[in-house]
């Protein structure tokens, strides 16, 4: 997801119908230009080179997602409609991933990496983060790891909950919300972490680093 606002301008979208390697090309309307949607960046035309910012978004279910934030409204859009299966990912986790491109540099973690372990600790750019994955809804987020008062949190899978050491309290998978204890309705910043497939990544960001659990053999 994008803002659609570059500098000063608004623009609307549309599917150019044609592909940039192997994957969708859009085009704005207002300039003619065409667009990666992965890389959110104009390829072609008047805006060559104008990158978007990316908005954080998520893969998920609507049953899913309506547990998280029960008051939300939704466009039903007849062509999509019964398109997306909750279980989609299932036997095929180790062709997803999520991403994070930065500054200087791109990372990625294997949905089959994060399964086994639903809450994972790291850093990307010297910046602690935390990612999440709920294995029923094939939900895999990215949020920071410094709370609103600067404190640096570690967090950890426990019996079915996400914990933070320092506190001990409980936060949503799915929303980084804290839903018991010291930081009892803080939410964890979500960043724009960029679900697909994994050989689209590698497609795009040729040269990311791809996280590694420590008891890996790789």
């Amino acid at each position: 997801m994008y803002d659609r606002k570059p500098a000063d301008q608004v623009l609307t979208f549309v599917v150019s119908g044609m592909l940039w390697n192997s994957s969708l090309v859009m085009e704005d309307l207002e300039t003619g230009s065409f667009w990666s949607h992965l890389l959110g960046t104009s390829v072609e035309g008047e805006l060559v080179d104008t990158k978007l910012d990316v908005i954080p978004a998520m893969v998920v279910d609507w049953e899913t997602w309506k547990t998280s934030y029960p008051q939300t409204t939704a466009v039903l859009m007849q062509r999509s409609a019964g398109i997306y299966r909750k279980n989609f990912h299932t036997g095929q986790r180790s062709k997803f991933v999520v991403g994070l491109a930065g500054q200087n540099g791109q990372k990625a973690w294997v949905y089959e990496d994060l399964r086994y372990y639903s809450v994972v600790n790291d850093e990307f750019e010297g910046n602690p983060v935390v990612l999440t994955y709920d294995d029923d809804s094939g939900t895999a987020l990215i949020y920071s790891r410094t709370i609103e008062d600067s404190m640096e949190l570690l967090f950890e899978f426990r019996d079915g909950q996400m914990i933070d050491q320092q506190t001990e309290s409980q936060w949503d998978l799915n929303s980084g919300k804290c839903m018991d204890g010291e930081y009892l309705g803080k939410t964890l910043r979500r960043l724009p972490g960029i679900p697909g497939y994994r050989e689209a990544w590698e497609t795009f960001y040729p040269k990311s680093e791809y996280w590694v659990p420590a008891d890996s053999n790789q």
